[in-house]
């Protein structure tokens, strides 16, 4: 079941095109593009510290 589910065409796909959407609003944010609307404050912090288990946890909505 592992593979069928985690190695899932659809699944692998999907977490790819997040993992592109977060790159290039890394790259956005890097280079200095100001967005219109939303709190990025936590996604600021993930980039700064990309190993911090707290950022992670708070971006993810886990209850520390």
């Amino acid at each position: 079941m592992y593979w069928q589910v985690y190695f899932h065409p659809v699944s692998r796909a999907y977490e790819l095109t997040l993992e592109k959407i977060h790159q290039r609003v890394r790259d956005l944010l890097v280079s200095g593009v100001l967005f219109s609307n939303g709190d990025l404050e936590l996604l600021k912090r993930m980039i700064a510290h990309p190993d911090d288990l707290v950022n992670f946890m708070a971006i993810d909505g886990f209850n520390t």
